[in-house]
């Protein structure tokens, strides 16, 4: 959490009441801080209760691109190799790998609850329609890794293209 709130509060309130003009300032900056830190946070039932936008984006495209892996049967050579290449993309770092390999790895399981995650990532996208063509970028990169589209894979685009596009504004 940010610290920034907290200083201008205590400089202001030592400017404007001093000693408790302070302390008053303080306890407001420290509401100020949590404030501006949960408008850059979202809430996933599936994922972490509380998360930032970055790790929601992260979390979901690896989760997705898992389920889109296994729809076809397997998950292909291809298929790894596209996610470690988008790894190193995004720059992760081992914390940041071993969340996309967890989130890859819940995203091939049978119970698998894709409309609730791509809804989730939608709205917790707001009005960041840059994160939702990127998202779907690498989800059709990935359906095509391997050269063909199979019949499972073209279903699993359709489910994201309907969450995607359930929404209000064009992306």
């Amino acid at each position: 959490m940010g610290f920034i709130g907290k200083i201008i509060g205590v400089f202001l309130g030592w400017k404007v009441g001093g000693f408790f003009g302070a302390i008053a300032g303080l306890i407001l900056g420290s509401i100020a801080d949590k404030k501006l830190y949960e408008l850059g946070s979202v809430s996933s039932s599936f994922f972490k209760k509380k998360t930032t936008r970055q790790d929601l984006f992260m979390q979901t495209t690896f989760a997705v691109l898992g389920h889109l892996s296994k729809s076809k049967g397997r998950v292909t050579e291809e298929d790894i190799q596209l996610a470690n290449q988008l790894m190193i993309q995004l720059k992760l770092d081992d914390a940041g790998r071993k969340l996309a390999q967890d989130a890859f790895r819940r995203g091939k399981e049978s119970d698998f609850p894709i409309r609730q995650v791509i809804r989730e990532f939608r709205i917790g996208c707001g009005q960041r329609a840059d994160l939702l063509r990127m998202f779907l970028q690498v989800q059709v990169q990935a359906a095509f890794a391997d050269s063909e589209l199979h019949e499972n894979e073209k279903e699993v685009l359709y489910v994201i293209a309907e969450e995607l596009w359930s929404f209000s504004y064009a992306i």
